[in-house]
C-alpha cells in the first residue's frame, strides 16, 4: 500500500513538473489571447548605415511598464552564417535599452551603455546560420523609452546580404 501511495506521489509530482515547464514554454509564444499584436509605422534611423551594406534599422517605442518588451521577427535568407544586431536608446533620462537575438539555443544580448549619446550598444552576432531569428528588446526598469535597432545577416567573409531579410513586429509592448 505504501509503494502505491509512493508511486501516485512521484507521479503526480511529475506531472506537475511538466505543466510547468510548458507553462515557461508558452510564455515565449507568439500566439495566444495574450500577444499584443499591431502594426507600426517604421520612421527612419538617426543615421543611415555606410554604403554597402544592407543593415535594416527600425524605430520603436517601449510603454513605461518595466516588463515592456518588443519582440520582432525576422528571417535571413539560406545563405546566411550569422546575424548582428545593436540598439541605440533616443531618450536621455530614460531607461537602458537592451537587444536580444534568439533562434534555437542561441541567444545573444546586447545593451547600449549610455542613452546621452549617439553611439549604438556593441554590435552582437547570432550564429545559428540560416531561418528565423526573434529579436527582443527591453529595458532595464520602468519608464517608457524610444529606440533604433539595427538588423543586419551575414554571409561568409562578413558580406552583407541583400535586405531581403525584413523584420516584423510581432509583439508590441
Amino acid at each position: 500500500m505504501k509503494n502505491i501511495s509512493l508511486k501516485n506521489k512521484f507521479v503526480v509530482a511529475l506531472l506537475l513538473a511538466t505543466l510547468g515547464h510548458s507553462g515557461i514554454a508558452n510564455a515565449f509564444s507568439m500566439g495566444g489571447s495574450k500577444t499584443k499584436i499591431r502594426m507600426t509605422k517604421s520612421t527612419p534611423p538617426p543615421s543611415s548605415p555606410p554604403p554597402g551594406t544592407f543593415a535594416v534599422s527600425r524605430t520603436g517605442t517601449l510603454g513605461t511598464d518595466a516588463s515592456a518588451t518588443d519582440v520582432w521577427t525576422v528571417s535571413c535568407p539560406a545563405t546566411t552564417e550569422w546575424l548582428e544586431t545593436k540598439v541605440l536608446g533616443l531618450d536621455s533620462s530614460a531607461p537602458l535599452v537592451s537587444v536580444q537575438t534568439i533562434k534555437g539555443i542561441m541567444a545573444t544580448n546586447s545593451t547600449d551603455p549610455n542613452d546621452k549619446d549617439a553611439a549604438y550598444s556593441p554590435l552582437v552576432k547570432n550564429t545559428d546560420r540560416a531561418g528565423q531569428f526573434y529579436v527582443l528588446v527591453d529595458k532595464n526598469s520602468a519608464g517608457a523609452v524610444s529606440y533604433t535597432i539595427s538588423i543586419e545577416c551575414k554571409g561568409s567573409n562578413s558580406v552583407s546580404l541583400s535586405p531581403s531579410a525584413e523584420p516584423n513586429l510581432t509583439q508590441n509592448n
